[in-house]
This record gives structure tokens, C-alpha cells and sequence, in this order.
């Protein structure tokens, strides 16, 4: 089992890379169509050894042309892999925030002073030069801070890194097996642990890290909320947090723009951005959330909807994943960081892995 690594002074421990090979190999076989013959050339000779493992632990099975095929073993831990990438897709909004801005006294939400009003969006998470990188110090924020009676083993950050670069098409890369030969692919994201921004690093204590982690984890959250949510097509207002107030109080889609000034009507002319009919076409494959025809992302876990796909499949974005996968929902609560991290260690454990 992984061993709890602290980013900023990590020193990787073997089993992430025998958990990413298997990862990478199981993508390469059944996303990429490579063909791994049980009498490898002298350029992939180096997948002997894992290729051997993965089909000792029937993950792999050999057919009459004597070449790895994937099992319904291998395809359940693939459909894990489709699983996590989908939880670190979830954090890229803290790709890039900006530590040293502050607020202005006027856009401060009054319920909550880190994070602006409900019709602004953030600014903080604008992309700039000087912009911080925080997913992975949000993700292990979440995972290393959980309530010490929940007992689940944290996230691994080189294991959380690796998802990021799948996200990225990097595996897809034509230049992807000579790297995973000369284990460069191993050792980039190594460094990347190694110099990421530590969560640790937010104050100036444990606890003042914790406290400015959790409004820094709720406020990009709600600005993820409001990012893929709908705005007024007149005033652009992000619609988002309103909706959800209105749908937390038993009341239908919102009828006209929140803002006094603007109060744009919905009904009859909808705004490209609105939701305005009671028609129903099909229910979300995550959360069970009524998808309406003009729902561009699902109102309960926020996906995006793409009715392209065979009914009950989440969208996965073609350059990385060529299957459909039907995944299971998780919801992350912006405003509970602790629940989260159990949710999110869970998805990560290598015990659920490999």
C-alpha cells in the first residue's frame, strides 16, 4: 500500500509507479489500441515484467495470436482509472488562483467575507502570470485534513499527479512509450510533486493553513458552480448560485435575472443561457437529476451534457478516452472540505486501484 507523502519534501515510494504502469498499460491496450505481443521487440522489452504481473492478476489474458488482451478484471480497474480522472477534473479551477489579491470591501458575499457576491464571479482564479497552480495542494488539503475517526488511507499526490497528465492527452502522446521506457514519465512527475505549492504553506500555522485552505477550497468551488452553470444573456450575471437557492427552496427554474437593475425576463424569449420549459428529455447518469432540453450542464453534479452519447453515458472527452463509461456520482460540497476528502481518498486508495 502507498504510504501518506508529504508534497514539497516527497520521496516516491515504489508502488505508485507499479500503480501508474498498470494504468498506463490497461489505457494504452484499450483506449489506444496498442498491441503488446507475448514475444516483445527489443524497444518494449522493459513491459515484460508488468505485462507478466498484470496477467498473473488476470487483468490481462493472452489470445490465439499470442498478444495481451484486456479482462473484465482489467476493464473494471480501467473503469476505476475513467473514475479518478473524472475526480481531478473536478479541481481544475484552482489551476490557476492568485494567493495575493484580496477582496474588495465591496464585492465581499456578507454571509461569507472570502468569497465575492453571488451575481460576481471570482476574480481571484483569473489566469495571470504570477497565478498559482493549486490543485494538487487543494486535493491534498482535503485528503490529509479529514476527521481522524475516518479511518481511510490519503491520497497519494504522485498517483494524483499521473491522473492530471492522463487528463492532459499525455498518454496519448506518440512520444509516450519511449518516455515510460526511460521512466522520464515517472520522474516528471516526481518533480512536480516535489516543487508543487504545499497546502501547509497558506499560513503561517497548521491552523491558519487549514482555516485559509477551507475558504480558498469553498470559494473555488462556488466559482466552478458559477463557471459551468448559466449566466443572463443580458447582463451576464452568473446565474448558478441562484438557481441552486431556488432549487434548495422547493421553487422552479428562475423566471427573470436576480439583479434589480436588469431583471431580464426569462419566459417566452429565453436567453441562450436560460432554463425556461418544463419539458423533460432523460434523466442525468451521475445523480438522477431531470436533464431539460436546455440544460447544457446538469443542474444536480453539474456534468456537461452531450446528448451525442448513447443514453446513460457521461460525456469523457474524446481526445482522451475513446470508450463511453457510465461512472458513479460524486458530489463535492463546497462548503465541507472534510466530507469531501473521504469521498476523494476513496477514489484513490490503491487498494481500489490496482
Amino acid at each position: 500500500m502507498n504510504k501518506p507523502v508529504n508534497p514539497g519534501s516527497a520521496v516516491a515510494d515504489k508502488t505508485w509507479r507499479d500503480n501508474a504502469m498498470v494504468l498506463a498499460l490497461l489505457y494504452l491496450i484499450e483506449e489506444q489500441g496498442k498491441r503488446f505481443s507475448t514475444a516483445l521487440d527489443s524497444e518494449q522489452r522493459f513491459l515484460d515484467d508488468p505485462l507478466t504481473q498484470m496477467y498473473q492478476r488476470d487483468l490481462l489474458e493472452i489470445d490465439g495470436d499470442a498478444t495481451y488482451v484486456i479482462t473484465d478484471k482489467g476493464r473494471k480497474v480501467l473503469e476505476k482509472m475513467v473514475a479518478m480522472y473524472d475526480q481531478v477534473r473536478q479541481f481544475e479551477v484552482f489551476a490557476a488562483f492568485n494567493l495575493e489579491d484580496v477582496l474588495p470591501e465591496g464585492e465581499r458575499n456578507k454571509e461569507d467575507p472570502n468569497r465575492p457576491h453571488d451575481n460576481l464571479y471570482d476574480l481571484r482564479f483569473k489566469r495571470r502570470s504570477d497565478s498559482v497552480d493549486m490543485r494538487l495542494a487543494v486535493m491534498t488539503f482535503i485528503s490529509e485534513t479529514m476527521p481522524s475517526e475516518i479511518k481511510v488511507e490519503k491520497a497519494d499526490p504522485f498517483l494524483i499527479v499521473f491522473m492530471q497528465q492522463v487528463a492532459d492527452g499525455r498518454l496519448a502522446a506518440d512520444d509516450f512509450l519511449p518516455r515510460l521506457r526511460d521512466k522520464s514519465v515517472f520522474t516528471e512527475v516526481e518533480a512536480i510533486v516535489n516543487s508543487a505549492y504545499r497546502w501547509q504553506s497558506a499560513g503561517d500555522t497548521v491552523e491558519e493553513s487549514t482555516e485559509r485552505m477551507h475558504a480558498i477550497y469553498t470559494a473555488g468551488m462556488v466559482e466552478r458552480l458559477k463557471r459551468e452553470g448559466q449566466e443572463c444573456a443580458k447582463c451576464r450575471m452568473p446565474l448558478a448560485v441562484f438557481e441552486e437557492i431556488a432549487k434548495s427552496e422547493g421553487e422552479g427554474p428562475l423566471q427573470e435575472c436576480p439583479d434589480p437593475e436588469c431583471r431580464c425576463s426569462f419566459a417566452g424569449r429565453p436567453p441562450a443561457a436560460a432554463t425556461v420549459t418544463a419539458e423533460v428529455d432523460g434523466t442525468c447518469p451521475r445523480c438522477g437529476e431531470p436533464i431539460r432540453p436546455t440544460h447544457a450542464f446538469c443542474r444536480g453534479c453539474h456534468a456537461e451534457v452531450d446528448r451525442t452519447l448513447r443514453p446513460g453515458a457521461v460525456e469523457a472527452e474524446t481526445e482522451v478516452w475513446t470508450h463511453e463509461y457510465v461512472l458513479e456520482p460524486v458530489y463535492y460540497d463546497p462548503f465541507d472540505p472534510f466530507l469531501v476528502g473521504t469521498a476523494f481518498c476513496l477514489g484513490f486508495h490503491p487498494y481500489y486501484v490496482c
